[in-house]
């Protein structure tokens, strides 16, 4: 089984769009699944949470004892003319500790954001020790970048913007991945499905989901095989 290159992930929170003029069109969910580290089917540490009112969907790894190796939430869409970005608000906090194994694995807890076009995985997002990086491996279909982040107590606030402009009409698989490594840290993320229409390109950040999470912190894939 592939393994990502060492990393460690802090905890997360997501709001997804695909952005177009002028509002846009909100993804919603396909399917949610986990493998362990033989491959084999599980039941993934993705839940449904409120916060802040908004409604979201929890990840997490786990204990390394307990947990699954990946979890993933996948989406399914087909980009029309006029949704050219793909836009991601996410979030980055500390996560906690996790005692459940030897803490030694030169592998660490990832993150990743992908698209899959039938041939291809399509890496946008990968999620480090020093942060996110924008297309890790050279394979997103345009240009992606990322802005300087809103900065809150607790919360690093960032927002991705990816040009999916070549692939319309090109039916995508979105597949947005966490994995659980003996690294000593139990990782978690929010993924928000729920949130205002705004116009082309940039959506604002929600305050209630924000503060929702600050007050929370207060109290790769699957194993796919291309065709």
């Amino acid at each position: 089984m592939k393994r990502m290159p060492s990393l460690a992930l802090p905890s997360i929170a997501l709001i997804l769009t695909l952005a177009q003029a002028p509002g846009a069109t909100v993804l919603t969910e396909f399917s949610r699944s986990a493998i362990d580290t033989l491959g084999n089917p599980v039941a993934p540490l993705i839940t449904d949470v409120t916060m802040g009112g908004a409604p979201l969907y929890e990840f997490s790894t786990g204990t390394f004892a307990a947990g699954p190796f990946i979890s993933t939430l996948a989406f399914q869409f087909t980009p029309a003319a006029d949704e050219n970005n793909l836009l991601l608000h996410f979030l980055l906090m500390s996560g906690t500790a996790d005692p459940s194994g030897t803490g030694t694995s030169p592998f660490h807890d990832s993150f990743t954001v992908s698209l899959f076009d039938g041939t291809g995985t399509m890496t946008l997002l990968l999620v480090d020790a020093v942060g996110p990086t924008t297309d890790p491996f050279g394979t997103a279909p345009g240009p992606v970048t990322i802005g300087p982040p809103e900065t809150f107590p607790l919360v690093h606030d960032y927002l991705l913007n990816a040009d999916i402009h070549t692939l319309e009409g090109v039916p995508l698989q979105l597949f947005i991945d966490i994995a659980n490594e003996d690294d000593g840290q139990l990782s978690k993320v929010w993924l928000g499905s729920m949130l205002e229409i705004k116009d082309y390109p940039i959506p604002e950040p929600r305050t209630a989901l924000l503060l929702g999470l600050a007050a929370l912190l207060f109290a790769f894939h699957l194993q796919r095989k291309n065709p």
